[in-house]
Formats: structure tokens, sequence, C-alpha cells
């Protein structure tokens, strides 16, 4: 019994260190990502606000309803 509960606890300690060690790459590679796109924007802002635009768009085209489609004999 004592086996099997020491190997529980060890298991459960390796998956709690490896959860920790995924949870700080993970916040590592966001603060590296936005530390990044803050520099884009800093050095080159026209591009930036392009993008913006672009993407500002390209949503509202996706969501924005579509008219209906009209016979050649309503008018």
């Amino acid at each position: 019994m004592n086996q099997a509960a020491g190997a529980v606890q060890d298991a459960y300690g390796k998956t709690m260190d490896a959860a920790a060690d995924g949870a700080k790459q993970v916040k590592d590679a966001a603060i590296k990502g936005e530390d990044m796109v803050r520099h884009f924007i800093e050095d080159q802002p026209y591009t930036s606000t392009a993008i913006a635009l672009v993407i500002g768009v390209a949503i509202g085209l996706a969501f924005s309803p579509r008219p209906a489609p009209r016979s050649r004999w309503e008018m």
C-alpha cells in the first residue's frame, strides 16, 4: 500500500512540475510576442495602422449582413 501511495505521490509531483514548466514557457512566449509587437508598432506606426485597418475591414465584411438578391424584374 505504501509503495502504491508513494508512486502516486511521485507521479503527482512530476505532473505538477511539468504543468508549472509548461505554464512558464507559455508565459515567456507571450511576453516575448508582446514585446515584438510593441517594438514593431513603435518602429513602423504607419504600417501598423494600415494592417489594423485591413483587419478591421475584413472583420466588418465577414460579419456584415448580405443584401437579399434581387431579380432583374424588381425595380
